[in-house]
């Protein structure tokens, strides 16, 4: 009736693998899920890097381009208010209703005064490989500098 957990355990299991799965099956402590690898047993983490004495790398700094598909819905609506604060040029807002999505005209206005010099939107299905292909294309005809792509 519920998940009692996941132990992954090596091809070759030995006696120390055997005992190491004892353990973890009468005392898993706060953690479900496991990879038992020679004598450890490995959870999942994700840990900042140490430094070790160097300077934090500088934040990402948008410029030139960026197209944001989905960028009239709600999350790229976000994304792109973001984008306009931290210094992108131009928006391309692409989305399958383009200029004729629910209220597109006041997100433009909105991206403009945070920053963004210039904003379009483009009416494309972004799993049409070729209407893609032609944004791109148009883009690079116009000389923009596209530094960025982000799938809402």
């Amino acid at each position: 009736d519920g998940w009692g957990g996941m132990i992954d355990l090596p091809v070759e299991t030995d006696r120390q693998a055997l005992r190491l799965l004892a353990a973890l099956l009468a005392d898993p402590g706060d953690e479900q899920e496991f990879a038992i690898r020679g004598s450890r047993a490995l959870v999942r983490r994700l840990t900042p890097a140490p430094l070790d004495g160097r300077r934090p790398a500088a934040p990402w700094q948008t410029r030139g381009t960026v197209i944001v598909t989905g960028g009239t819905g709600a999350l790229g609506g976000h994304v792109c208010r973001w984008l306009a604060r931290s210094g992108a040029q131009h928006l391309v807002l692409v989305s399958r209703r383009g200029p004729g999505g629910h209220g597109v005209t006041d997100l433009v206005s909105e991206l403009r005064t945070l920053g963004a010099a210039e904003v379009s939107v483009v009416a494309a299905d972004v799993s049409d490989r070729s209407a893609l292909a032609a944004l791109i294309a148009e883009l690079d005809a116009a000389g923009r500098d596209i530094t960025g792509v982000v799938h809402a």
